[in-house]
């Protein structure tokens, strides 16, 4: 898209457009690549899915002395999980040479609500999405014109 010169990476309206349509796009295809792993069958495995096979695993270790077992089943396992990402963003290297900008979203509730109701960033393309990332743009821009 940067090389056909449809999206200008610099340009906050553009992010905001492609974050729009494809950040709910790839979580679909992330959940469903997710679901079909976990549950496809190994052959090796006489034929049971890995979510079969990690279940049969817990059950089996329930009443195991297993610190693994105890941070899975414990109800705090979450927060623990929260504090380690915490722990490891403090500890992260100082120089690290990927710059990934922040998105400003300084559109209205009345836009968002715009473009729920009339672009659906997870309606089928056959341009793999690009006509509805122009599309969330012009009506970005039209509502801007509209609104100034």
């Amino acid at each position: 898209m940067e090389v056909g010169n449809i999206l200008d990476p610099g340009n906050e309206d553009h992010l905001f457009a492609l974050h729009y349509i494809f950040l709910p796009r790839i979580q679909r295809n992330f959940t469903t690549f997710a679901f079909s792993w976990n549950n496809h069958s190994i052959r090796t495995e006489n034929h049971r899915t890995p979510m079969q096979l990690w279940i049969q695993g817990s059950v089996e270790n329930i009443n195991n002395n297993l610190t693994a077992m105890h941070s899975i089943l414990r109800s705090n396992a979450h927060n623990e999980a929260a504090n380690f990402n915490e722990n490891n963003a403090a500890n992260a290297p100082p120089d690290n040479p990927i710059i990934i900008p922040g998105i400003v979203t300084p559109h209205s509730d009345q836009l968002i609500e715009d473009l729920r109701q009339n672009i659906d960033p997870l309606a089928p393309s056959a341009q793999h999405a690009v006509d509805l990332y122009g599309q969330t743009l012009q009506r970005l821009w039209e509502f801007q014109a509209h609104n100034l």
